[in-house]
């Protein structure tokens, strides 16, 4: 092997093995962060990148991991997140000090499982919720774009009788998150969840439970509707 082809060799194996070993601590002076978002020591490489919490405008998550997206680059997102707790997710993510851009977001979690972070009442109703999200924006920590759903399904509690899917569509409010939902469901629940990036909500939702035991629920912990069908579910938190 000559001198140039040995050289060649060299620099090649170089640019393959660097991000493999770059540190992962050395991302957070390359890379600014935007406002409000904080993590714990990076460990890994270039290639694979992972934290044991990352916290964004007081919301934690734990179990985090990032890795490049091809993919995501042409779409302004090129880094893979996934998490663990409180919710499983993934995302493409990207953005600058001022600006997170999100694309590709599928989570999934459980009602009482979340509940306690948005200060939410409890209706003895525990269901599985999925998110899924084709693109967002959070800019200076305010939403700025939203495009998603957000489906409850498999409900448990007691007695209760089979019950059909709610979903509700996302999209930004005067800097907030806002969920409206369509009475198609079997509660005929409908109206909107305002959630704001600082954890506060505002919900302002009816429901019409059809007799029997989902009723005798709503009846246990709202008290009885004002016209004996409709029962107003307003909270603020």
């Amino acid at each position: 092997m000559t001198v140039k082809r040995a050289l060649l060799a060299f620099v090649v194996a170089l640019l393959v093995a660097l991000p493999m070993t770059f540190p992962a601590q050395l991302i957070t002076r390359l890379v600014p962060l935007p406002a409000g978002v904080s993590h714990a020591p990076l460990s890994g490489s270039l290639l694979s990148v992972q934290s044991d919490w990352l916290q964004i405008n007081g919301v934690r998550v734990s179990e985090v991991s990032a890795s490049p997206s091809l993919l995501g680059l042409f779409q302004g997102t090129p880094l893979a997140v996934a998490v663990k707790a409180p919710v499983a997710a993934s995302a493409h993510v990207g953005g600058n000090d001022t600006r997170l851009q999100l694309s590709a977001l599928e989570a999934q979690s459980r009602f009482e499982k979340l509940r306690p972070l948005t200060g939410l009442p409890g209706l003895g109703i525990d269901a599985a919720l999925a998110l899924s999200l084709e693109q967002g924006v959070i800019e200076n920590g305010r939403c700025a774009e939203l495009d998603g759903a957000l489906t409850l399904s498999d409900f448990q509690g007691a007695e209760l009788p089979a019950m059909s899917d709610i979903t509700g569509r996302l999209s930004c409010d005067k800097g907030s998150v806002l969920i409206s939902i369509e009475p198609d469901n079997s509660l005929r629940l409908n109206g909107t969840v305002r959630l704001t990036l600082q954890g506060r909500a505002v919900v302002d939702l009816s429901a019409e439970p059809p007799p029997g035991p989902l009723f005798e629920l709503f009846v246990d912990f709202l008290g009885q509707p004002r016209d004996g069908k409709r029962f107003q579910i307003r909270f603020r938190s």
